[in-house]
């Protein structure tokens, strides 16, 4: 019987794993679209005084992502057996919000204010690379499992 309990949880948490992992991927989906669109419909004319603002927001993505990856290592620590249904989803979704506002901020200045495919490139690819690495893994169960709260 203790089996079967232990078994049903199992299940519980890696389908929570793989929704996780599914709202990952659906982000990255719509800052795609977001790109696509920004890069086909280019602007005639680039307001030159507001190129130092690809720099700024370029950097503001790198720095988010960059605490996306620290907030969900130390939010990940906090996560275990008895706490995993409260704290593992925040613990994923708060890390992919970070990488989807700096994305965000990078790919619609460089594209729709400031038309620089270079920028927006840029951005998109360390946004894509964070989330990437921010998506849940099937491995950390057993890890998470062993811990007790």
């Amino acid at each position: 019987m203790n089996s079967d309990n232990k078994m049903s949880v199992q299940v519980g948490l890696l389908y929570m794993v793989k929704r996780t992992r599914l709202i990952g991927l659906v982000i990255i989906g719509g800052i795609l679209i977001i790109y696509a669109i920004g890069a086909v419909m280019r602007q005639a004319v680039a307001e030159k005084e507001y190129d130092y603002l690809n720099t700024v927001t370029f950097v503001f993505c790198i720095l988010l992502c960059a605490a996306s990856v620290i907030v969900r290592s130390r939010m990940m620590a906090k996560v275990n057996s008895k706490n995993f249904s409260s704290t593992y989803f925040a613990a994923n979704i708060l890390p992919f919000a970070l990488c989807d506002a700096g994305g965000i901020i990078c790919i619609t200045m460089s594209l729709f204010v400031n038309w620089n495919l270079i920028y927006a490139t840029a951005g998109l690819l360390v946004m894509v690379m964070a989330i990437v690495y921010n998506l849940p893994k099937e491995s950390e169960i057993a890890e998470i499992s062993e811990r007790h709260g």
